[in-house]
């Protein structure tokens, strides 16, 4: 027997393992979703929404509280250039 013939014959036989595993694996089962319980079921929805919008905020700060210059509040505050 030659060695092309011995390789078509190791080809198939591992052809033939393959197609018999695949053909004998088994079926997944269909996924059964889990029922909530209705105590579950009003954890699980959003709140009501209020009738009534909430009161403006009574004053907005507008200005920021660190100096323009862009200089840090702590004198000793480094900003990882090395100077």
């Amino acid at each position: 027997m030659t060695p092309l013939g011995k390789s078509l014959i190791a080809s198939a036989a591992i052809a033939i393992v393959v197609a018999g595993t695949l053909m004998l694996r088994p079926r997944p089962a269909p996924v059964a979703h889990a029922q909530l319980t209705p105590s579950q079921l009003a954890e699980v929805q959003p709140p009501k929404a209020d009738p009534k919008p909430p009161p403006p905020a009574a004053s907005v700060q507008t200005s920021s509280s660190n100096p323009v210059d862009g200089e840090p509040d702590d004198p000793e505050f480094e900003d990882g250039s090395g100077s």
